[in-house]
């Protein structure tokens, strides 16, 4: 079965919006009612939605540069949701932790939560709006003795 990009993104969004947070559970709900209404398609007859193994192929598509055409494109959406633009913009950049379970690629070691995870630095502005998200790179972290 042949599934639309959009319509795979669609599928996993909900997934994550209903608290599925990977993409694991797609086999479950693959000819679940509500998701397959939630995508236009009669729930009792319609085809199944995508699978796990499709839905890791999907998130595994972009290369840097699509990432970096990703983030370009979340900056201009960002701008371009102002009717006027604003003065000033505050911007407020940090990193946050995400601890993971298991060996996935690009996570790193965490000396203060003593633990793996991912450590994406998030921008957001002055009234909490997403502005735009980088994922760092894993780095060989220094040894210490201490």
């Amino acid at each position: 079965m042949q599934h639309s990009l959009k319509d795979i993104i669609r599928f996993r969004i909900m997934m994550i919006a209903v608290g599925y947070e990977d993409g694991n559970d797609a086999a479950d709900l693959r000819d679940d009612p509500a998701f397959k209404l939630a995508l236009e398609r009669d729930p009792e007859t319609g085809a199944a939605l995508c699978s796990q193994p499709t839905i890791s192929r999907m998130e595994n598509l972009a290369n840097r540069r699509a990432l970096i055409r990703m983030a370009h494109e979340m900056v201009r959406s960002y701008c371009a949701s102002f009717a006027r633009a604003p003065r000033q913009i505050v911007l407020d950049i940090d990193d946050t932790f995400d601890s993971v379970h298991g060996h996935q690629q690009l996570r790193l070691f965490n000396a203060h939560y003593d633990e793996y995870g991912f450590q994406p630095i998030v921008v957001f502005d002055g009234d909490g709006r997403l502005v735009g998200a980088v994922l760092r790179a894993k780095k060989a972290q220094a040894i210490s003795g201490d």
